[in-house]
């Protein structure tokens, strides 16, 4: 497996033109969240396995109700933020056999309960503030995954990428789905 940020954004925006997922992604955000949860992709949860998010084993996922299911997981150590602190646990993930599997499982999963984030999948900041605390629920996950935006930002969406970044902020103040936190964050590295 060979991933890089610029694949997995342009496969983003080409499963959102042929209607391959259950939701449309915003493609900036999505590609940032899998580089901070995989660490640019070196960490995807074992071999040959393209679950880039941390996705968790589920009866519907073993039982193939869920229809691109590989109906298999793998258990592993993983840090998770529970009660207020980090500890360390081993949980089953979800194997995903290739890219298009696992982005059809993260859109259904946003589909289905992450409303914000569903809802602003023309809006990067305002996709990032819909999964923070809930995807994960590590205290800073909207700024590694705001920084990672940043930091992603030049190569994937061009020279105007601040401007763009900007407007987005701009727009997720204006549909009032930043906490006071996240819109401090947002100012003071948009500046």
């Amino acid at each position: 497996m060979n991933l890089t940020p610029a694949g997995v954004f342009e496969k983003i925006l080409q499963m959102n033109r042929e209607g391959g997922l259950m939701a449309p992604l915003n493609a900036l955000g999505v590609t940032a969240q899998t580089c901070h949860e995989t660490g640019w992709y070196r960490h995807t949860g074992g071999d040959d396995n393209f679950n880039l998010g941390g996705i968790k084993c589920s009866d519907n996922w073993l039982d193939g109700r869920i229809p691109w299911s590989t109906r298999q997981c793998r258990s592993l150590k993983t840090q998770e933020f529970v009660n207020g602190k980090f500890g360390d646990y081993r949980l089953a993930f979800r194997w995903h056999d290739r890219l298009e599997t696992y982005l059809k499982d993260h859109a259904r999963l946003i589909a289905l309960f992450y409303p914000v984030s569903r809802d602003n999948a023309d809006c990067s900041w305002g996709y990032v503030a819909g999964v923070h605390g809930k995807w994960a629920t590590g205290p800073s996950y909207f700024q590694s995954v705001g920084q990672m935006v940043i930091r992603l930002a030049p190569e994937l969406v061009g020279a105007d990428w601040m401007a763009k970044l900007r407007n987005s902020f701009a727009e997720a103040e204006r549909r009032g789905v930043l906490s006071p936190n996240q819109r401090s964050f947002l100012r003071s590295r948009l500046a």
